[in-house]
């Protein structure tokens, strides 16, 4: 017998020289033998069993390719009594479904260790940190603009990079100011009125609040130009009168061109609104960012 109340074998003559036995819930077991011969003489024999769960460990996580800072959701996808997660940056937690932000871009192994109460199960993932890339664009609708026409100009931000949320975007129009916040895998797009405005500047991620690979190219100021074209008609004389006419017909042109912005000297790229700009006394302008990987002017070699 065994000691799940279930008797194997019990009587006489010749016992059968192997017995199976299914176990319907996961355990530790002692299988026990007794035997008695025909003149009373016994012997006893037991065996430790311990039945394992059969359960399969995985996990899910979102975004699958985050951008550093962003939090990052992990969902275990099995239940068990505990839960231990290790992040591959020498983090961990024993939440089922934890949250966690990488502070660098890399990749990393994540790995889940659960326990049922007789064995521990593992699985692992890797997920790459990857810093953004913002590059933003602008083009106008309808593509050739008629006097009354309600011109509309539609922003498009491309990533090259990670995941990122809380994007900061910035709208110059002539005198008028707006700002807005988005989230962006890949691509955000975003369509304006600028019906009568001379100027439109656009910048990402003004204040330098997420670290990018390359900050050259997610600001663009367009210059909007009306000229006139005139096209004057005289009227005939008539035998009863010699009245001149003029009718005179406008026509505007929208014209688009680039002013020129100050650069910093590593990155070459502009600086935004509110930006913290480390000048040397050469006259070389940095990033704070930029200064302090550089340590010194790349024009000079001051120490900045």
């Amino acid at each position: 017998v065994d000691n799940d109340g279930i008797a194997e074998y019990n009587g006489s003559g010749p016992p059968p020289s192997t017995k199976q036995h299914v176990y319907t819930t996961p355990g530790n077991y002692t299988a026990r033998l007794i035997v008695r011969d025909d003149k009373g003489a016994n012997s006893t024999a037991n065996l430790q069993i311990i039945v394992m769960s059969n359960i399969s460990v995985d996990f899910d996580f979102s975004p699958l390719a985050p951008a550093p800072n962003v939090e990052v959701k992990f969902f275990a996808l099995v239940e068990a009594k505990n839960y231990t997660w290790n992040f591959g940056d020498g983090n961990v937690s024993y939440e089922k479904n934890p949250k966690h932000a990488y502070s660098r871009e890399g990749r990393y192994r994540v790995w889940l260790k659960v326990y049922d109460g007789l064995a521990y199960w593992e699985k692992n993932y890797t997920i790459d940190v990857i810093m953004p890339d913002f590059y933003v664009e602008a083009y106008y609708l309808p593509e050739k603009p008629k006097k009354g026409d309600e011109l509309r100009l539609r922003i498009k931000i491309r990533n090259d990079g990670g995941y990122s949320e809380n994007v900061k975007c910035y709208i110059f129009l002539d005198e008028n100011f707006s700002s807005f916040k988005f989230n962006i895998s890949e691509e955000y797009e975003k369509e304006i009125l600028i019906e009568g405005i001379n100027k439109a500047r656009i910048v990402v991620d003004p204040e330098n609040e997420i670290e990018e690979k390359d900050e050259r190219n997610n600001e663009i100021e367009i210059l909007i130009k009306y000229e006139r074209n005139y096209l004057i008609y005289l009227s005939f004389l008539v035998p009863l009168a010699a009245i001149p006419a003029y009718f005179l017909l406008r026509k505007k042109k929208v014209i688009i061109g680039e002013e020129k912005i100050e650069k910093c000297s590593v990155c070459l790229g502009s600086f935004k609104e509110e930006t913290n700009i480390l000048r040397c006394d050469c006259g070389a302008l940095y990033h704070k960012s930029c200064a302090k990987r550089v340590k010194n002017c790349i024009n000079c070699n001051k120490k900045l």
